[in-house]
């Protein structure tokens, strides 16, 4: 795996519950391990190696039949993504963790609920989305109340 594998976006679409949204994944070149203290040595020897990048999900709503994107997106960036070294405090290797796509929603077979950050995302877009278009169905009430009220529509 190298960081040359996401040169630009990786796109995913998933339907949840009767809505669209499209999953993006791209490279996020501002982020090094240096910027937390929360890495050993051979986990930063991995990023140089290009073993493991970080990244950028952006989760987007949108009417699938429409091709049209809704408000409500939602993105988090400084992701790790590869295959980043599991060491222990004194720098020993002990195991490999793969993070994909696959991995950040829906976990691994075993443990779906390691599943991070697309389903907490997807939750918060639907939360942007209700909130976004509450004001505006009342609007569309009404509009569709003196639409319906008329025979003609040159009235």
């Amino acid at each position: 795996m190298t960081r040359g594998e996401i040169d630009g976006r990786i796109v995913r679409d998933k339907d949840i519950d009767g809505l669209s949204y499209r999953i993006e994944v791209e490279p996020d070149y501002a982020s090094t391990p240096y910027d937390a203290d929360c890495y050993t040595p051979k986990q930063i020897e991995a990023w140089k190696r290009d073993d493991w990048q970080y990244v950028g999900v952006t989760v987007t709503p949108y009417l699938d039949g429409l091709g049209m994107d809704l408000p409500g997106e939602n993105s988090l960036w400084g992701l790790e993504w590869g295959s980043l070294p599991q060491t222990t405090e004194d720098d020993r290797v002990i195991g490999q963790s793969w993070i994909d796509l696959d991995y950040m929603i829906i976990g691994t077979p075993d443990h779906p609920e390691y599943a991070y950050p697309v389903p907490e995302m997807i939750a918060e877009a639907r939360g942007n989305l209700a909130e976004s278009l509450a004001p505006r169905m009342e609007q569309l009430r009404l509009l569709l109340a003196r639409i319906s009220a008329h025979d003609s529509p040159y009235c």
